[in-house]
């Protein structure tokens, strides 16, 4: 994740010599780009780019390795991440890249592994740098999100058994500009599956119903945080969304399913009734509202604290003061011992 949040900080000289040594002297790194309960996450670079004049920013990916005593944790995500990757018919587009993990010599915990670094932002940073009525976040870029985001859980949930991400909230979702299945919209996916488990049809609700949630969050900043639907479910007279877009309003707000009125609708209601309208809204999108939807993209990259060329070669600096260039490992999986996957 190349999008770096306030906890972000440069390496000092120590995180860098512990982590150069951690990988085998396989990877250094540049930055910290995230710590959580279980897990940092580090933007790294293979240490065989001592020896390139390649750009190196674009070589960059994500290092992640547990917290003391949550090696459990790392291991499950790579477990599921490899899971995700393997099985058919998965939406690996919508899923965070596992690239190489290292494991202990009993293969019984993972040590570390490394994932793709994504050039891009978060969910959260969308919102937040979007809540203002004068920026409104177009409704094809809210469609698209939901759409993608659907992708996933609808996988996710219908699976057999079907499974939970564990862990769902706005920081835990980017969007990449620079992959773009749909041209002019930043591809979504979603990070973070050290929770991720079988979910039972509480759970499965639960992540459901945030889903709902989050959408609704995204859509409050399209409509400038007023709804345009009362609270008898009508429409306000000074309202100009058309009633597709009023139909989604609707759901998002209140996604109780029709046959019960209880529970949060299933994927495939939900997709019945709103998504496939979406999918034509985004895929019909004027040149007009992609560039909207460009310079809305373009304004939440430039808020991120996206790291650049300068950061690497900083560090590709420090280390070729450092490290002789017999003493650097040529990246081979196990090629300075520990065993790979």
């Amino acid at each position: 994740m190349l999008q770096s949040n306030a906890k972000s900080e440069t390496a000092t000289d120590d995180d860098r010599l512990h982590l150069y040594e951690k990988t085998n002297r396989q990877y250094i790194p540049v930055l910290k780009a995230g710590s959580g309960r279980y897990g940092n996450v580090w933007l790294a670079l293979k240490a065989d780019v001592l020896h390139s004049k390649k750009p190196f920013k674009p070589q960059l990916i994500a290092l992640k390795l547990p917290t003391p005593r949550n090696e459990n944790m790392l291991t499950r995500e790579v477990q599921k991440l490899q899971y995700l990757q393997t099985t058919a018919g998965s939406p690996t587009a919508r899923f965070v890249t596992c690239f190489h993990a290292q494991w202990d010599e009993s293969h019984t915990y993972c040590d570390w592994y490394t994932m793709t670094a994504i050039p891009g932002f978060t969910l959260h940073d969308l919102i937040v740098t979007f809540a203002c009525p004068s920026l409104p976040v177009p409704e094809a870029l809210v469609s698209h999100v939901a759409i993608q985001l659907a992708e996933a859980f609808r996988w996710l949930h219908t699976h057999d058994p079907p499974l939970l991400h564990g862990d769902f909230h706005e920081a835990n979702v980017m969007l990449d500009p620079s992959k773009q299945d749909v041209p002019g919209f930043p591809n979504v996916t979603l990070i973070v599956f050290g929770n991720a488990k079988d979910g039972t049809p509480a759970a499965l609700h639960v992540e459901r119903v945030r889903y709902f949630q989050m959408i609704k969050e995204l859509a409050m900043v399209d409509v400038g945080h007023t709804w345009c639907v009362n609270t008898l479910r009508e429409k306000h007279a000074d309202c100009n969304h058309d009633d597709e877009w009023i139909e989604f309003l609707k759901v998002v707000r209140d996604p109780r399913c029709i046959q019960n009125g209880q529970y949060a609708m299933g994927w495939q209601e939900f997709w019945g009734r709103c998504l496939f309208k979406a999918i034509k809204r985004r895929d019909n999108a004027s040149q007009k509202v992609k560039m909207a939807v460009r310079r809305r993209v373009d304004l939440a990259m430039q808020k991120s604290a996206v790291m650049g060329e300068v950061d690497c070669m900083e560090a590709v600096e420090y280390f070729k003061t450092i490290a002789p260039s017999t003493d650097v490992s040529d990246g081979s999986p196990g090629s300075s011992g520990g065993r790979t996957h």
